[in-house]
C-alpha cells in the first residue's frame, strides 16, 4: 500500500497559474548542473531551465508521470550528487519538515533551492480575517516565516544565502488594499547553501 497523501497530486492539475510560471522562471535562473526536483509535480520547472547551466533534471514526487517516484525521507539517490536540489512549494505539506530538509541536504552538493507560501501574503491574512480559516490551502499543514527558515537551515548547519524578492499577487481585491509590497508577496524563495 502506498504511503503518502491522496491528495499530494490532485492539486497539479490547474499548475500552470501566472504565479507558478513567474516562480520557475525565479527558480530556473539559480538552478545549474544536475538538479534534482523533489515534489515536482507536472515536472513543469524542466520547461524554464537554461540547458547552458543545467546538465540533467530529474523530477521526483510520489506519483504521476514523472522521472523518478520516490519519498522526500529516503531520496532513492547517493550521497552529494546533485548540484541543485529544488523544493518549490512542498515543505508547507509535510509532518517532518526537518527530516525531509536533512535528507534533501544529504544528496545536495552545493545549492538548496527552497520555495514556500508566504504565510503574511495577502490572500493568507484574508483568509485568515474573512474566512476565520487558518491556512489557505487544505493540503497545507504547516507554515514557515522567514525566521523559521533561517532556525532550520541553522539547526541543519546549512547557509540561507538570500531570499529572493517575489512579486506581489494581484488578487480582485487589490483596488481596494493599498498594498504594494513586497513582503505580501504569495510565495518565498529562499537560496540556501550547503
Amino acid at each position: 500500500m502506498k504511503n503518502y497523501d491522496i491528495h499530494s497530486l490532485r492539486q497539479y492539475k490547474d499548475s500552470n497559474s501566472k504565479d507558478d510560471i513567474y516562480r520557475f522562471k525565479v527558480i530556473s535562473e539559480y538552478c545549474f548542473g544536475d538538479v534534482l526536483d523533489v515534489g515536482c509535480g507536472l515536472g513543469l520547472l524542466k520547461n524554464y531551465l537554461d540547458n547552458s547551466k543545467v546538465n540533467k533534471y530529474i523530477g521526483l514526487d510520489v506519483d504521476g508521470k514523472i522521472d523518478v517516484h520516490g519519498s522526500v525521507y529516503d531520496l532513492p539517490f547517493k550521497d552529494e550528487i546533485f548540484d541543485t536540489v529544488v523544493m518549490s512549494e512542498v515543505l508547507e505539506h509535510l509532518e517532518h519538515p526537518l527530516d525531509a530538509l536533512r535528507e534533501v541536504k544529504r544528496v545536495c552538493k552545493s545549492r538548496i533551492i527552497l520555495s514556500v507560501p508566504n504565510p503574511y501574503s495577502v490572500q493568507q491574512l484574508y483568509t485568515i480575517f474573512v474566512h476565520r480559516y487558518s491556512l489557505e490551502s487544505e493540503n497545507h499543514i504547516l507554515a514557515f516565516s522567514d525566521g523559521e527558515i533561517n532556525r532550520i537551515c541553522h539547526r541543519l548547519n546549512l547557509k540561507l544565502e538570500k531570499k529572493l524578492p517575489m512579486k506581489f499577487r494581484e488578487p480582485l481585491f487589490h483596488k481596494y488594499l493599498p498594498i504594494r509590497t513586497k513582503l505580501f508577496a504569495g510565495e518565498s524563495v529562499y537560496i540556501i547553501k550547503k
